[in-house]
């Protein structure tokens, strides 16, 4: 375990990075638009960093306080008092989303009471409660190239703000 004064660094170095993102943030208001070009590339790696750094320490400290059989915990620091509370958030990966579907469609035939229209109390047909069921329990995200095949204008369902980005290649040094 790192000694107090290691400690006492990194959190003067998160301290530190807080003033000079601020700097930054003022220093990018009226910088060229060459610099800020070079800036976000610079940028790129490091929030990368910082993301991946925050969510290991919130799962480090996460999974400590699950083995000290803590649900919340307060920590002071200089005179700065924290509230931190664990939480378990569930992380999916390898859906077998065919399958899933699959069996939300038989959860249709299986369970006469999604056939029936709750409001109404009449009997939808099984194709139209098999959709609403997906339509509830999945969420779905339009493909605007696969509607623009089919001749859809995505214009005509939703505004679209065509919002300016660059891509950054290294090219080498000059």
């Amino acid at each position: 375990m790192p000694d107090e004064s290691t400690q006492v660094d990194a959190i003067g170095l998160v301290v530190e990075i807080g003033r000079n993102l601020a700097l930054l943030e003022t220093a990018m208001d009226d910088a060229p638009t060459d610099i800020k070009a070079v800036v976000f590339h610079r940028l790129v790696q490091p929030a990368k960093t910082l993301r991946w750094i925050s969510s290991e320490m919130s799962k480090q400290v996460g999974e400590a306080m699950k083995m000290d059989g803590l649900k919340t915990a307060t920590v002071s620091h200089n005179g700065e008092q924290l509230t931190v509370t664990a939480s378990n958030s569930p992380k999916r990966s390898e859906v077998d989303r065919d399958a899933l579907v699959a069996a939300t469609e038989r959860a249709v035939s299986a369970d006469p009471r999604h056939t029936v229209n709750s409001v109404t109390g009449e009997v939808i047909p099984l194709e139209q409660a098999r959709l609403g069921l997906i339509k509830t329990c999945f969420r779905f995200e339009p493909r605007w190239g696969e509607l623009r095949k089919i001749g859809l204008d995505a214009d005509e369902f939703c505004r679209t703000e065509w919002v300016s980005t660059i891509k950054v290649d290294v090219g080498g040094t000059l």
